[in-house]
């Protein structure tokens, strides 16, 4: 009898260990998901809000409807980094919010030339290159040794 009760409560300690284990391990997966989908929408809504932006910036004339876009995709991307994101990705992404509202507004503010829009593109490429390389470095991938956008390291900003 005393067999049989120790086997039971060895069996009913073992299922209570198990599914302690299993639920920390499940929070834990779903966590880096939340934190890898967050860092994936606000790498898509970089390149819509860029994209957005290179209009405006390439306009013939100041067109209002384009000038006062909201981005709300930007925004709730990015309020996604700052919940699920790490220090530094939260770090990361607020440098290239800051930046990105920087050419947006020096986008609304005068039309560029094709020249003058190589230049002053730069600092957004290079805030989502550093992006991108705390991401890489966070989940464990190797830095590579070339940048996203080729043509941003033979151009510098004035």
């Amino acid at each position: 009898m005393t067999a049989a009760l120790l086997a039971a409560s060895a069996a009913v300690v073992g299922i209570v260990i198990g599914r302690f284990w299993d639920q920390r391990a499940e929070t834990t997966r779903w966590q880096r998901d939340k934190r890898a989908d967050s860092y994936q929408q606000l790498t898509g809504a970089f390149r819509t809000s860029y994209d957005t932006i290179q209009q405006i910036a390439l306009a013939d004339t100041p067109d209002d409807h384009i000038a006062t876009v909201d981005n709300h995709v930007w925004h709730e991307a990015l309020c996604s980094v700052w919940i699920y994101g790490t220090p530094e990705a939260v770090l990361a992404a607020a440098r290239l919010d800051r930046i990105l509202t920087q050419t947006f507004t020096a986008a609304k503010n005068r039309q560029h030339s094709a020249s003058e829009w190589a230049v002053a593109r730069v600092p957004a490429r290079h805030g989502f290159e550093q992006f991108l390389a705390t991401i890489r470095a966070e989940v464990s991938r190797q830095a590579i040794p070339s940048t996203f956008y080729d043509n941003i390291s033979s151009i510098e900003p004035r």
